[in-house]
This record gives structure tokens, C-alpha cells and sequence, in this order.
């Protein structure tokens, strides 16, 4: 019974100190955005990159050139085929590009919004206890709510201990 009261009154004290648990503040989701964008980009310069590659290939000259080892008694029907299999890759990596587009127009307008709250954020004013805390970065600022927890458990079992022996 002991045990169970201890283990009561200090599961109660150290609940708190996880409700400080804050979710992702805008500066966090706006470096999540913009690692996002880096990949984005990335990805555009590689569809700009094959499409311009495409564009190329598709030239009439380099179409023979690319079917020249080939031995073939229709060979008009081969360089037809393989114009066929360039164009439908280059539609289809147009439309790849134009949602990566998109997508980026997307991720650059939820930065520029983002910017803007985080700056409205940091404006806010605090109060003491919120500027103390938020003063620390997030690791530290867990370390801080663990502490003073552990420190509200430490008070509330000593005070059950001392009440305790008083009884006695």
C-alpha cells in the first residue's frame, strides 16, 4: 500500500512536466519546408536535365545515328517507332515537371506564409516563466520540464515521507 501511494503521488507530480511538451514551432516546420524545396529543386534540375537530353535525341539526325548499328529492311519504320517512344517519355516528363513546378510554387508560398507567423511569433510578447523556457533551445528545454518535475516529485515524496513519520 506504501508503494502504491509513492508511486501515485509521483506519477501525479511528473504528468505535468509532459503537458509543457510543445508541437512543432513554425521555425521547425520552415526548415522542414525548405529541406523540402532543396529536394524539389533537385528534382526539377533532373526532369529539366532529361528533357533538354530528350529534346536532342529526338533531332531526326540523331535518331539515325542512334539506330545506326541496327540492321532492320524497314528502317523507317524503326526510326518512326523510336520517335513514338522519345515523344511519349517527353510528354510524360513535361507533366512530371509541370507538378514538380507546382509543387515548388506550392512549398516557396508555405515558407513565405511561415515567414511571416514565425516573425509574428518572435514579436509576441512573454511572459516570465515563457520567456525563461523558451530562451532554451529544445533538448534543454526538455532537460528543463524533466528537472523541475523530477524536483515536484522529490518535494511531494519527501513531504509524504515526513507526514509519515510524524504519524509514527
Amino acid at each position: 500500500m506504501r508503494y502504491a501511494c509513492t508511486l501515485i503521488v509521483f506519477s501525479i507530480l511528473l504528468i505535468p512536466g509532459f503537458a509543457f511538451a510543445q508541437p512543432a514551432t513554425s521555425v521547425e516546420k520552415l526548415e522542414k519546408l525548405r529541406l523540402e524545396l532543396i529536394d524539389v529543386q533537385a528534382q526539377e534540375e533532373r526532369l529539366r536535365a532529361r528533357l533538354q537530353q530528350i529534346e536532342e535525341d529526338i533531332k531526326p539526325d540523331n535518331i539515325a545515328r542512334s539506330l545506326a548499328g541496327v540492321g532492320s529492311t524497314k528502317p523507317e519504320e524503326l526510326r518512326e517507332f523510336r520517335r513514338r517512344q522519345l515523344e511519349n517519355e517527353r510528354i510524360k516528363i513535361s507533366q512530371q515537371l509541370d507538378s514538380v513546378v507546382a509543387k515548388r510554387a506550392r512549398i516557396e508560398a508555405e515558407i513565405r506564409s511561415l515567414e511571416v507567423k514565425a516573425y509574428h511569433e518572435s514579436a509576441q510578447p512573454t511572459s516570465f516563466s515563457q520567456s525563461l523556457v523558451s530562451g532554451l533551445s529544445n533538448p534543454t528545454r526538455s532537460m528543463f520540464v524533466g528537472f523541475a518535475g523530477g524536483a515536484f516529485a522529490l518535494a511531494g515524496g519527501a513531504i509524504f515521507f515526513i507526514r509519515r513519520l510524524r504519524r509514527r
